[in-house]
């Protein structure tokens, strides 16, 4: 996924235009959460599919707004409003995404393959001790959450790379000895 990102920025690379960055990073973030956390590939990031990205953002940008404005924090008010048909059209679109992933590993038997190493959803379904919407709970809060702020972290850091060139050039020499 870093290599598709990285092919992706390569056309900006010309030291003077300026890119708005975030979008590229946050199809990479949920290309690498749906993967280690459900071992599905959502392949946003070739596929341009919006959608996913667009429903997670739906999500987390109504739920932000839900708590910073008192009247929405009540959900037989929020029901009301245009936001709530918005959010719940998101989540249904997301947790659809994620039930067929549950739905797969469970009827197959075998949540992961021989001899790799189990997702977060995986351990969750053999653990045995969740159900299955408490599977998917878990699940969406994390690749949804962790989507969008592992996007807004990568680009705080490369911010500050490109503010402090001589930790800049740490930075790659550490990568380089790696």
């Amino acid at each position: 996924n870093s290599m598709i990102l990285t092919d992706r920025l390569k056309q900006f690379a010309d030291g003077s235009t300026a890119v708005d960055i975030a979008p590229y990073l946050c199809y990479c973030t949920l290309d690498i959460i749906s993967e280690t956390c459900f071992a599905f590939e959502i392949k946003a990031q070739v596929n341009n599919d919006p959608n996913p990205l667009a429903n997670i953002k739906t999500i987390t940008d109504i739920s932000t707004l839900r708590v910073t404005d008192p009247l929405l924090i009540f959900d037989w008010i929020f029901n009301f409003t245009k936001l709530a048909k918005k959010y719940n059209a998101a989540v249904k679109y997301y947790h659809d995404l994620i039930r067929k992933v549950i739905q797969k590993k469970t009827q197959s038997g075998s949540y992961h393959p021989v001899g790799s190493k189990p997702t977060l959803i995986d351990l969750l379904i053999e653990n045995g001790e969740l159900s299955h919407d408490e599977i998917l709970g878990e699940v969406s809060s994390i690749g949804g959450a962790g989507t969008e702020t592992t996007a807004t972290a990568c680009c705080f850091v490369l911010a500050m790379l490109g503010e402090h060139q001589d930790v800049q050039e740490k930075v790659l020499e550490e990568q380089k000895r790696i």
